[in-house]
């Protein structure tokens, strides 16, 4: 049967793709030529996976066939041949290449179709799609930069060398950035950024790529680390344009001549829009006027105190911070909108049309005239702390666990904070070093790493479990394996896994302690080793039986268990390491020259101070404790000599 494994000519020729997984997979990630046309349901998917991982591959495949059989068959088969008609062009994959997109290709046969596949399947052209983004780190790139309305979107579409970064991520990225359908999902933007940055390669490889110099996020989509740190190195072209000029071509973009925009919005909604409801205060009370703050909840003053100007003010508006802007002045654009003179409104009430009145444009122009110029704004256009972490868990508990910490260290601090995601260990190492994020929750081994790479950057909270962690190893059931005072020869022989090669409790600490009690590598004793990516993942792959064996964060484990989402009829507990030290955070040396003197200690002070109970909860830890760089030498000691340190 015919395949491909040429990822490159598939993407450059925009190939039409047939996508055989679930909905649900291709819901998580797919590619922009793709189209879903299902061999399995989500229910049939896990139906037939849970017969695979109890009986065995004939099994669920037998399966697979009795409940995609009959009409249910024809059907489907009827969708692919339509498609393979179509685009004759295209190929069909699944998602590591292999059983659904084998049999897919041969019910397409029986009904005198030959279409080929792709070899490797989805998960093979997202890691080639990865490796692209990576390789944009050592491309050379131009940024175009300038203020808002300086008409650099219309600049990137006159070039064919250029990628337009907004329109991937569908979003303006300012305030009323949103545009029809919402945006991509994470993956799905960074597969077509890649594919995008391929083709400018392929048709330009001697020119450099031309990118707007935009912030770490375009709307909620994240820009690739590699890239990020490629673009904070390369030259910048600034447009100017006079502030006139740029009030007029924000407010026709924004406003009047976008479908999308927010005239486009009140035209197909009609009634009275939001930003021209009368503002919500106090009966009686005046309105906040123009330019101004709004209060802070609570009717706290803004920060710098009452009558105090913003720290760095002088006689002249500082310059504006696009990406910290596009944050910060969403609600106060509304506001000057929504809050501007009584007579006129965006939107009329009656029969449901839009239309802005002479007068409302020019009220609307002035609000924009404030915003531009940034003076109203400057107390806020302080700088950002940006803090990361390891991806010790999935994706939702994380956020779940350090949005609420942001939001506590600007309340204590004064000062915007952000959190900042990344997919890997090495990547919250790489963000530090790389002063993308100037606070890091780092196990004790990626901590070890960044402070070797940042000079001066040093550790100052642990958790009060940290002075002593240590890790568990978990067995499947089909071992027989029991818990055990000391590791013994039953374990030889089995496969395990470790998290993340990065990770302290997940891999360091583990095959230390394995190596002092059998006197030789990991390799030497399982038949089998691999890394999960991180604690989460090797619960639950230890659990379905896909290793026998696995190391894993006690403090994960045992919220797993109380969640529920441990079995312990099918995994348990058989061993527990002696105690070490380990996760901690970690500051850079550079942060009282940029927040002000004695910034780390308050930083420090903050975290000590830390009491909400919701807050620790979700790290686990009862509560932080100090730490100091010499607690981690034990660890600096081991990982010396596994070779695991630059």
């Amino acid at each position: 049967m015919r395949e491909s494994t040429d990822y490159r000519a598939l993407f450059l020729s925009d190939a039409p793709l047939l996508d055989t997984r679930s909905p649900a997979e291709f819901a998580r990630g797919s590619f922009p030529t793709a189209v879903n046309l299902p061999l399995l349901t989500d229910e049939e998917r896990a139906q037939v996976g849970l017969c695979y991982k109890r009986q065995g591959q004939a099994a669920a495949i037998a399966l697979g066939h009795r409940l995609v059989c009959g009409a249910v068959k024809e059907a489907r088969v009827a969708r692919w041949v339509a498609f393979a008609r179509a685009h004759p062009d295209g190929f069909l994959y699944c998602w590591r290449g292999g059983l659904r997109s084998q049999i897919c290709q041969e019910w397409l046969r029986e009904a005198g179709v030959d279409y080929p596949r792709v070899a490797g399947g989805y998960k093979a052209m997202r890691r080639f799609l990865l490796g692209v983004l990576e390789e944009s780190a050592t491309r050379p790139l131009i940024l175009i930069g300038g203020r808002t309305g300086a008409g650099k979107t219309a600049l990137l579409a006159r070039l064919a060398n250029a990628v337009d970064l907004e329109a991937l991520a569908r979003h303006r990225g300012s305030a009323f950035g949103g545009r029809p359908g919402g945006q991509p999902s994470q993956i799905d933007f960074e597969n077509a950024l890649a594919i995008a940055l391929l083709k400018a390669g392929a048709r330009w490889p001697d020119r450099p790529v031309l990118l707007e110099d935009e912030g770490k996020l375009v709307g909620r989509c994240a820009l690739p680390l590699p890239l990020r740190a490629a673009m904070a190195e390369a030259p910048l072209v600034v447009v100017e344009r006079p502030l006139a000029e740029r009030v007029e071509h924000t407010f026709r973009a924004y406003i009047l001549d976008a479908p999308d925009g927010v005239a486009g919005r009140l035209r197909r909604g009609g009634g009275v829009c939001r930003l021209c409801r009368p503002p919500a205060h106090r009966p009686g009370a005046d309105p906040p006027p123009v330019g101004r703050r709004a209060p802070r909840p609570g009717g706290a003053p803004p920060r710098g105190g009452p009558g105090r100007p913003p720290a760095g003010r002088s006689g002249a508006p500082p310059p504006l911070d696009r990406a910290l802007a596009r944050r910060v002045l969403r609600p106060h654009v509304r506001l000057s909108i929504g809050e501007q003179a009584g007579a006129g409104h965006l939107c009329r009430s009656a029969g449901g049309g839009g239309g802005i009145s002479q007068r409302r444009r020019q009220d609307v122009k002035r609000g924009f005239s404030l915003w531009l110029l940034g003076w109203w704004a400057a107390p806020v256009l302080a700088a950002t702390l940006t803090f990361t972490a390891i991806p010790d868990e999935d994706e939702s508990r994380l956020v779940a666990r350090f949005n609420p910490l942001a939001t506590y260290l600007e309340e204590r601090l004064g000062v915007e904070v952000d959190y900042l995601p990344v997919k890997s260990y090495p990547a919250a190492v790489t963000a530090f070093r790389l002063g993308q994020v100037q606070l890091a929750w780092f196990g004790g081994l990626t901590g070890v790493q960044a402070r070797r790479l940042v000079p001066h950057a040093r550790a100052i909270a642990q958790g009060e479990e940290d002075r002593a962690f240590k890790s568990y190893f978990i067995a499947h059931a089909s071992t027989g394996l029991e818990p055990m005072a000391e590791l013994d020869d039953r374990i030889r022989g089995l496969s395990f896994t470790f998290g993340s090669a990065a990770s302290t409790s997940g891999r360091l600490m583990p095959e230390y302690f394995l190596r002092r009690r059998f006197g030789v590598a990991p390799e030497a004793i399982f038949s089998r080793v691999g890394f999960s990516g991180d604690h989460s993942m090797t619960i639950a792959q230890v659990q379905s039986g896909a290793w026998q064996l696995g190391a894993v964060n006690y403090l994960v484990w045992e919220e797993a268990v109380a969640a529920g989402r441990v079995d312990p009829r099918r995994v348990q507990v058989i061993w527990e390491t002696p105690p070490y030290p380990d996760y901690h955070w970690t500051i850079r040396g550079d942060v009282d020259a940029t927040f002000g003197e004695g910034f780390a200690k308050r930083v420090r002070e903050a975290l000590l101070a830390l009491d909400d109970p919701a807050i620790l909860a979700a790290f686990p830890r009862r509560r932080f404790v100090s730490a100091k760089d010499a607690d981690y030498r034990p660890l600096e000691e081991i990982a010396e000599a596994l070779g695991l340190l630059p």
